[in-house]
């Protein structure tokens, strides 16, 4: 599940203050697509570094354990199987390649503005697992099914078309 996280946010590959490093290690004020491909495996790195940090074990052990749990068939069998999967304290790991990073980024959009939209999705993350609970599946509230996009994260992805669909090149997603 962590990676599956990850993943999730840094799809994008590559992400606050203009000719400063923010949490990529890249200066604020280059553009996406001029990044070399040393610095794009840097920034992704730190990308799930910085996640890691913000988000926490405790949230993702609790995420991954109502994720599990949600398969059960009822309320009351979901919250015993989330407080077993916490007691054993393992989150659901996806084995996976770690920083991948070879696409070419179509987009001029600044690491800095890459940043900004990391750090709402980070917060909108937070705010989604905090409110992911077996009541919250249960009860068919719409708000258990995924992060909002945030409009930092709205204009990128309009100024950067492909960089969330998981490819970086032009007419891509």
């Amino acid at each position: 599940m962590r990676n599956l996280a990850r993943l999730s946010l840094i799809a994008a590959l590559i992400l606050p203050t203009v000719a400063c490093k923010g949490p990529t290690g890249v200066k604020g004020d280059k553009q996406l697509n001029e990044l070399s491909e040393d610095e794009k495996k840097t920034a992704c790195e730190n990308i799930e570094e910085y996640f890691d940090e913000e988000v926490g074990d405790e949230r993702l052990l609790r995420f991954s354990c109502t994720f599990a749990a949600a398969f059960s068939g009822s309320e009351a069998e979901c919250d015993l199987a989330f407080d077993a999967c916490v007691a054993e304290g393992k989150v659901m790991s996806e084995e996976g390649d770690g920083c991948v990073v070879d696409d070419e980024i179509v987009c001029e959009a600044t690491v800095e503005e890459y940043e900004a939209c990391l750090d709402e999705q980070i917060e909108a993350t937070i705010e989604f697992i905090d409110g992911f609970s077996c009541a919250a599946i249960f009860s068919g509230d719409s708000g258990a099914t995924s992060p909002e996009t945030g409009p930092l994260c709205t204009e990128l992805a309009q100024k950067c078309p492909g960089l969330f669909s998981g490819g970086g090149g032009e007419g891509e997603g």
